[in-house]
């Protein structure tokens, strides 16, 4: 398993539910969370911890045990391009020398993909997220965001990549944009 963040400091944090882990005994096929608290807001981050009785898991929807927040579902392999340029419009006049432009609305695009290693677990609970609009947020410089964010509202989705022999299998996880991105 990898870090809770990847060497950039750099983390896809989605709003979902976790809840302390039931298993009795640690599996290395799963994910499991920690919580980190950073100025007040809990984060659930990928964790390498064997200690059962500190970790979360992810889970589908809501029981009585979950807790909303947000969730690390996966390390990532490869960031997006996040932002956008604005689209130009033309306002050349026929008294104009040359032509004139000013800028129209800022283009995102339609979503951003993320890359990761596929891990059943991760795979199954970004799959459970297709329930509807969700708080999505990219952090940089870790999970408390140091040197940075992007904050928007989306739709989630992911899917297991092309593979042959030898090779790891890619997830590529897909935000849909909702709303306006934030950077803070």
């Amino acid at each position: 398993m990898g870090k809770a963040i990847t060497s950039l400091g750099v983390a896809l944090l989605v709003k979902g539910w976790v809840k302390k882990t039931a298993d009795a005994t640690y599996d290395n096929e799963k994910i499991y969370y920690e919580k980190q608290t950073i100025n007040g807001t809990d984060y659930y981050v990928v964790s390498n911890d064997t200690t059962l009785a500190n970790l979360y898991e992810i889970v589908a929807s809501t029981t009585a045990s979950a807790i909303n927040a947000y969730v690390q579902p996966v390390c990532l392999t490869d960031v997006p391009e996040i932002g956008g340029e604005p689209s130009n419009l033309e306002t050349t006049t026929l008294c104009d020398p040359q032509k004139t432009y000013i800028q129209g609305i800022l283009d995102a695009g339609e979503s951003l993909e993320f890359s990761a290693n596929y891990n059943h677990t991760a795979f199954i609970a970004i799959k459970s997220y297709l329930t509807g609009k969700l708080p999505i947020k990219v952090v940089f410089g870790g999970i408390g965001g140091a040197q940075g964010s992007a904050s928007f509202e989306g739709y989630i989705s992911a899917k297991i990549g092309s593979f042959g022999v030898d090779e790891v299998i890619p997830m590529t996880i897909t935000t849909t944009l909702a709303s306006a991105i934030t950077f803070a």
